[in-house]
């Protein structure tokens, strides 16, 4: 158990940015839905439905953080997100152990589930916990359906059956199994909690609109195309990758024919398994192809559908391995293959830095939208409101007015603005007078209150006059804007240099040292 642990964490350092802080990777959600609606709804939140159903996982964490600070609220997501990653190699390692599989196995069926192909997404966000979640709920109730439950048992499974849609993608293979097996009266407790838990999912799902939301695409080919490319793991730009995808399912299915014709009572309780564990793969696949059945070239093209993969590769590579357990040489060609196919497509995660940490600091003195990624063209975006986390209310911190001229492209300054000026964005930038120096403080928030014509506005630091690697893009709104920005202290100040996509009008900058 310990070395699977272990190679687990290891397989996460190539996602890993080499500026590692929890809120470089904050995501989407986490800010709009989750930190916001916690502030503004309290226990309420637990129950309030995103995008068609209850997540009750990252309601609870985000409830006990709304105790803490934002940035020890945010550092208890990132670790909230390791415990349920850590939770999916842990079902997964007991259902390795449970069907005998080898230490060298087992330790190579977490590491290609660790490293399967994904951009990123699904890993270090609370958001998205719900994919390891909804990977160990298969594993948890498949694996060890024969289990008398606990009282454990029982919490654990319900958190798992109300986070996210996956209680209802289950619950049919659940039941058909266990009517087959004639143990509907044995794992009734089991049973009946996926079953409330679906039910509830469900209710939220069919009163949310969101079933029949969407035009459904009449394109069989691209229907076709777009389930190819899922249970090819997302292979399509690679030809190679696309041979070796096709080679592992048919050593899968070898090794189906084989446990099947395998009559020990161990073997057909793998194969059982196994089959149970495909089937839960396909349902995820077919259910993902629905959600985005207005745009199923986002399957083949984009990838922004990878998310949706992360729970079909992890039970299908547990699957296969598992039905393989006493053919070791296919078992070793699978492990080949599905190893083949991480290399081809991890990638690291790819996160802007935009200074959360600063950001942080700045919202405790006044109310501040804090950008997370991604980055989109709409305002506020995805972002936190402080507005109802402000702590100090500018309790002790110096406040100074910036005075600024302008830099055309030649590097030749003119006036200040009047206040009938029109700027073209491509000529000149505003830039500060003097550095901003601020003793004792560890960052400095700065707010400028500007005429905006709608679009980004980019926003530099440094220690010289030069425009600086170090900036921040932000949206903006057409009309009088209060663009905000913060960023780490350093001894000596900061020049700050603005280019705005166009502006009118006088500028007001306001720079505030934080503590």
């Amino acid at each position: 158990m310990f070395l699977g642990i272990i190679v687990s964490s290891l397989c996460l350092i190539p996602r890993i940015d080499l500026g590692f802080h929890s809120g470089q990777y904050l995501w989407a959600e986490d800010g709009n839905v989750f930190i916001n609606q916690v502030h503004e709804l309290g226990m309420y939140s637990l129950w309030t439905p995103y995008a068609g159903y209850l997540h009750i996982y990252p309601r609870l964490i985000m409830l006990f953080g709304s105790f803490f600070d934002l940035k020890s609220q945010v550092d208890i997501s990132l670790w909230a997100w390791f415990l349920a990653y850590f939770f999916m190699i842990f079902t997964i390692i007991s259902a390795a152990y449970r069907f005998r599989l080898s230490i060298l196995s087992i330790c190579a069926l977490v590491a290609v589930i660790s490293l399967q192909p994904n951009t990123g997404e699904v890993f270090f966000n609370i958001t998205n916990a719900q994919w390891m979640l909804g990977a160990a709920l298969s594993i948890y109730v498949f694996a060890f359906e024969d289990q008398r439950p606990t009282l454990l048992h029982c919490f654990v499974l319900s958190i798992l059956c109300l986070t996210g849609p996956f209680s209802i993608m289950i619950f049919p293979i659940v039941l058909i199994n266990n009517f087959f097996k004639k143990t509907i009266e044995q794992n009734i407790i089991t049973i009946f909690i996926i079953f409330i838990g679906a039910l509830i999912q469900i209710l939220i799902l069919l009163n949310s609109g969101r079933i029949a939301t969407g035009l459904v695409s009449h394109d069989l080919m691209l229907w076709f195309h777009a389930l190819f490319s899922m249970l090819l793991f997302r292979l399509h730009e690679k030809n190679l990758a696309i041979i070796v995808g096709i080679f592992f399912w048919i050593l899968f299915v070898v090794a189906l024919v084989f446990a099947y014709r395998d009559k020990s009572i161990e073997a057909i309780n793998r194969y059982r398994v196994s089959i149970l564990f495909l089937m839960a793969a396909i349902i995820n696949i077919v259910a993902a192809l629905y959600a985005l059945k207005s745009d199923l070239n986002t399957v083949i093209t984009s990838d922004e559908a990878c998310r949706f993969n992360w729970i079909p590769c992890t039970l299908i590579f547990i699957s296969a391995i598992i039905v393989s357990t006493d053919l070791k040489k296919l078992r070793f060609l699978m492990i080949i293959c599905i190893g083949t196919i991480c290399i081809f497509l991890i990638k690291p995660i790819d996160r802007l830095d935009l200074q959360f940490p600063s950001y942080a600091n700045f919202s405790k003195y006044e109310r501040v939208i804090i950008p997370i990624n991604p980055q989109v063209s709409s305002y506020p975006g995805f972002s936190i409101d402080s507005s109802s986390i402000q702590e100090d209310s500018k309790l002790n911190i110096s406040e100074k007015s910036i005075e600024y001229i302008l830099i055309d492209k030649n590097g030749q300054t003119l006036d200040n603005l009047k206040p009938s000026a029109i700027i073209d964005p491509q000529d000149l930038i505003l830039m500060s007078k003097e550095r901003i120096e601020c003793q004792n403080a560890s960052d400095v928030g700065v707010d400028i209150e500007m005429n905006h014509k709608e679009g980004w506005i980019q926003f530099f630091w440094s220690e010289s006059r030069k425009i600086s690697t170090q900036s921040l893009s932000r949206f903006y709104p057409s009309g009088r804007i209060k663009a905000q920005f913060a960023f780490p202290n350093k001894k000596g100040g900061a020049y700050i240099q603005l280019a705005p996509l166009s502006l009118s009008g006088n500028v007001k900058i306001v720079a505030y040292c934080l503590p």
